[in-house]
């Protein structure tokens, strides 16, 4: 009992301190991007973080793969994801060239807001995330992040 304690504080310790080490990155990716903007160009800044992370993220999935994982992985689809993902680096940094670094991160953290707002996909069963909803004015919207649960019901009048 007390080495499965033992091992449970060791995983909550591991999970904590990885967590504090995201908050630490992230926190500090838009005021180090705007101080490396004073040396270097934007499309470098930007090509940089994938060169930088892509050995440790093939690294992680060569560690954690299991047979069938690549069976999604098509050529198309691959060309996409890495199509979209470079178009956000490179806007993302060429914004925060040319404004604000606080402005940049608070649009970056609208991004879950703007995506609840889009219609679903299916990965929730078909149910919208969020929905919507009128205000007693009329002339603004809000959004209702919906639990699964709720997410086929009609959201209530914000007011």
């Amino acid at each position: 009992a007390q080495s499965q304690a033992l091992a449970q504080r060791r995983k909550s310790l591991l999970a904590g301190g990885s967590l504090m080490l995201i908050v630490l990155f992230w926190g500090s990716m838009v005021p180090l991007t705007a101080v490396l903007l004073q040396t270097f160009d934007a499309y470098f800044l930007a090509a940089l973080r994938y060169v930088i992370g892509l050995p440790f993220l093939w690294l992680l999935v060569l560690l954690r793969r299991e047979p069938g994982d690549w069976r999604l992985a098509r050529p198309g689809r691959v060309m996409a994801l890495a199509a979209a993902m470079a178009g956000f680096s490179v806007l993302y940094t060429v914004g925060i060239q040319f404004s604000h670094p606080v402005t940049a991160s608070v649009i970056l953290t609208c991004g879950p807001i703007v995506a609840s707002t889009l219609p679903s996909t299916g990965s929730c069963g078909g149910r919208p995330a969020a929905k919507a909803v009128d205000s007693p004015a009329g002339s603004t919207k809000a959004v209702a992040i919906l639990p699964r649960s709720t997410a086929s019901r009609p959201a209530a009048r914000v007011g």
